[in-house]
């Protein structure tokens, strides 16, 4: 692996855990120079890393972590009961309806609302079992 390779990895695992630690995927107006600004790197190299090594868009990095948030929140029986999918995903802060179907299919293979019915009819059959 060269240096400039050794670099954009180091600077991935730098974002990951300012992304994990601040939970700014949350941010709706989040972009790739806002996020370079925090962790003090211009621009051009953060989305230059997340090409060559993630081999994804900044858009797509981001909704990663917000899906596996909807993901965290999906195994919580309280919030399968208290909220829509489509609140969920503001709640992860999409900006559209269409963007979190878009992002939830493309992470999970599945409609939102098909990992929904399936994840209530999972807690529904798991509280018959233990009754």
């Amino acid at each position: 692996m060269n240096v400039q390779a050794q670099d954009d990895e180091s600077l991935l695992v730098q974002a990951a855990k300012f992304i994990q630690n601040t939970a700014c995927f949350k941010e709706k107006t989040i972009m790739v120079h806002s996020l370079a600004a925090r962790l003090g790197i211009p621009a051009y190299k953060l989305s230059l890393a997340l090409n060559t090594i993630a081999k994804t868009s900044f858009n797509d990095f981001i909704n990663q972590y917000r899906i596996a948030y909807l993901k965290t929140q999906l195994e919580k029986e309280e919030f399968l009961q208290s909220y829509t999918m489509e609140a969920l995903a503001l709640q992860a802060s999409f900006a559209s309806r269409s963007g979190f179907y878009k992002a939830f299919k493309k992470w999970r293979a599945s409609a939102p609302k098909s990992t929904l019915l399936l994840q209530k009819l999972y807690f529904k059959y798991i509280i018959w079992y233990l009754d």
